[in-house]
């Protein structure tokens, strides 16, 4: 979840590459004069942090450290509770074949192993704050949940697969679902 919501933020910004940004990409926005670019790159280091070549203290000081982490997300126990009590799966086998287009006939049948819809997870993620943040850092992170929902988890995107929606978000312990839903990343 952490790298995809990383990589839609980056995509979001206009600077998706191959590779995760890293500090020749803030100091590449800086000096072409890109200040929402830049600005945007710096959030997105800020949040998910460098790669190892950032040991220059200019860029240490600028960026500081990673802010976020993301926690394993298990099935809600109330909702597996429910699983269990109606005897339904966790998981499910979705059959899926290819189309020839000109003859019409089914070939290359596959199964996928998927999680069923409606299936309710707890998640959890860490966002430390330091001084001298300021709201913009958890706005961004913000966004990304949001395309996060518009986007996919997971592979077969492209067929419906991985569609995720939070609900009940908070933010240290108080009701951000307002908040969160109202957002427009762009």
């Amino acid at each position: 979840m952490k790298g995809k919501v990383r990589s839609l933020l980056e995509w979001r910004s206009g600077v998706v590459q191959e590779a995760p940004l890293a500090k020749k990409d803030f100091f590449s926005a800086k000096k072409n004069g890109n200040e929402n670019q830049a600005r945007e790159v710096k959030h997105i280091l800020q949040i998910f942090g460098a790669s190892g070549d950032a040991n220059d203290s200019e860029f240490s000081a600028e960026i500081g450290h990673t802010r976020v982490s993301f926690w394993d997300c298990l099935i809600d126990k109330e909702y597996l509770n429910f699983l269990q009590e109606n005897n339904l799966p966790y998981t499910e086998a979705k059959t899926e074949n290819s189309i020839n287009r000109i003859s019409g006939t089914a070939s290359n049948p596959r199964q996928t192993e998927r999680v069923p819809a409606g299936t309710q997870f707890s998640f959890t993620l860490s966002f430390k704050q330091f001084e001298g943040d300021d709201e913009a850092l958890l706005n961004t992170l913000l966004k990304g949940l949001k395309l996060l929902e518009w986007d996919s988890l997971g592979g077969s995107g492209s067929r419906g697969y991985g569609k995720i929606s939070f609900s009940q978000l908070t933010i240290n312990g108080e009701d951000a679902q307002q908040k969160f839903d109202e957002i427009q990343p762009f």
